[in-house]
């Protein structure tokens, strides 16, 4: 079992702010990619822990984190790179 803890680390409005102390620390173009990583391997859960995650989900834009920056009005990040792929 999850704590609610953990839960509450991945609401949306926490991952937008992770995304600018991430890229704060380092550069842009390799925070990038280490949030592709970390975004892969969590967006599948995130409408489970989030509800808002959903309207993401159902417009096809969760796989990509700068998409669903772009889709949020409390977001001012413009991405550098575009998504790593990664094979499945």
């Amino acid at each position: 079992m999850v704590s609610s803890g953990i839960l509450i680390g991945y609401a949306l409005k926490k991952v937008v702010r992770l995304v600018a102390i991430v890229v704060g620390l380092f550069f842009t173009e390799k925070a990038e990619g280490v949030i592709d990583l970390l975004w892969k391997m969590s967006y599948p859960i995130l409408p489970l822990i989030d509800s808002s995650y959903n309207e993401h989900l159902k417009k096809g834009i969760l796989e990509d984190w700068r998409k669903v920056l772009e889709n949020n009005p409390d977001s001012n990040y413009k991405p550098k790179t575009k998504q790593l792929l990664f094979d499945h």
